[in-house]
Order: C-alpha cells, then structure tokens, then sequence
C-alpha cells in the first residue's frame, strides 16, 4: 500500500511459493504486508512494515509493531513471521461449545476507529491469531454468511502489554439476533435470497444478507427507543434489475415478518 498523507492506497500484490520474492517501487512511503494463506493467519498472522523508497533504492525498511529496523545482507531483506499477540475462537452463540470457521474478526482502537489493516477471520478450526502493538482494542465477530443462524459478537476489550495479552485464548462468541425476518418478492410471499440489508436505529448500524429461505437476522446492542423516530430498514438486491429498493420503519426488536422488496 501506497501511503499519502493519513490514507493509503492498494498499489500491488506479489505471490511467492518458496520464501522469497522481488518486486518494484516508485519513490515513496509503503506498507508492506507479509500475509499467509487465510489457514496459517491463526498460527502467523499478517505482519506490518513500513518501507521507504528514496533515489530508486530502499532506505529503511520498519517493523511497525517493533518499530525494529531491518538491515539487509547481500542486498536482501529477511522478514519475520511470528507467533500472534492475540489469538482466540469464534464460538456459535449461547453456550455452544461448537467453533465457528470464516468469520470475520475486527479491531477498533481505544477512540472507537475500525482499524481494517488488523483485521483477520478464524481459520477451518475457529481459531484466529492478530499481531497487535501494545494498547487497548475491542475485537468484534462479524460473520460473512447471510440468513438468522447467528449475527455479530458483543464487543470484547482486551490490552495488549510488550505484545502479549494476559489470560490467554480470546472467546468471541456470536449473538442470536435480536431483530429478524424474511425478504419476499413483491408478491408478497416467495421468499427471497441474495437481497442486502442495510438497519439504522438512532446511529447504530447493522447489516445482514438474506439465506437461501430468504431470513435475515441482526443485532443491535442499545435498547431500541419507543417510540423509535429513526429506525430504518433498508433492502435492495444487487444482482438483480427485476426488483427494485425498498425502506421500511420498525419500533421494536424481535420478528419483523415478511418484508416486500420494490418491484
């Protein structure tokens, strides 16, 4: 990634299969990230540099967790995969001691700001692993499927000390929704699939997609106000021109029933 003033752009992308790689780059400032298959990332997650490209030739090369500065020998750089900071398991909801693959697994630091450059999902086992500098993050489980089976975890706080994290594996347990229902064709009743969710209520947001039978869930962690003058509900289906956007109100948590999308 490319970096330019506070934002970064994806600038390009290089596979290697025996350990070592080559590539070049313009004068400038990079994030390179050393990123294994998502199977490996619970055992050596994704790691961080920052390279500095000056003159055509590479500067100075930094570990941004360690901030450790690389030196090279015969002109090559070696970076290191490690063990993960974090590391835990995504759980099915209740008290299930099932463990969930694929989920989506997002860092917000202590000012509430998604940081998307640590995020990681759990691997065929549950398991997920992050490389995190020292601080305080909240770790949020997103699941990447559609239907009402489950929806995101509660927020789980943790502090990263000379990165290491104090008590061990993490649990990251998903959440029965709260707010659920079916997306139909405008008739009214043929359930619906593929149709994206998008759920306000007084500044919280949630989205879902809908399953096969056409349910959706969601969860929202504030009580919802009655009356609620800012619950919205929005469905539209990406893939298919026959149906058309729709918005709906709802005041309260729980069944929704049977929503119509536009015709």
């Amino acid at each position: 990634y490319s970096a330019n003033d506070k934002n970064e752009y994806w600038e390009q992308s290089v596979n290697f299969y025996d350990g070592k790689f080559a590539t070049y780059l313009e004068n400038g400032t990079y994030r390179l990230r050393i990123e294994p298959y998502w199977e490996k990332r619970s055992l050596f997650p994704a790691q961080d540099y920052t390279v500095v490209i000056a003159g055509g030739v590479v500067t100075q090369i930094t570990n941004r967790n360690t901030a450790a500065v690389l030196t090279a020998s015969a002109s090559r750089y070696t970076f290191t995969l490690s063990a993960p900071s974090v590391a835990g398991y995504v759980y099915m909801p209740g008290v299930s001691t099932e463990k969930v693959p694929n989920i989506q697994v997002s860092v917000f630091d202590s000012s509430g700001k998604e940081r998307w450059e640590y995020s990681t999902s759990s691997d065929a086992a549950g398991k997920f692993g992050l490389n995190l500098p020292d601080g305080t993050y909240d770790l949020v489980a997103r699941p990447w499927g559609s239907g009402r089976t489950y929806t995101t975890s509660a927020k789980t706080t943790l502090t990263v000390t000379a990165g290491v994290v104090a008590g061990g594996d993490i649990t990251l347990r998903l959440r029965a929704p709260n707010v659920w229902g079916v997306i139909v064709r405008p008739d009214g009743t043929t359930p619906l699939a593929e149709v994206n969710i998008n759920m306000y209520m007084n500044g919280e947001y949630a989205y879902a997609w809908t399953g096969s039978d056409g349910t959706f869930g969601a969860y929202f962690d504030t009580a919802i106000p009655s009356p609620c003058n800012n619950c919205q509900i929005n469905i539209n289906h990406y893939n298919n021109s026959d149906y058309s956007a729709k918005n709906y109100s709802f005041s309260a948590t729980g069944n929704l029933g049977n929503l119509a999308i536009g015709g």
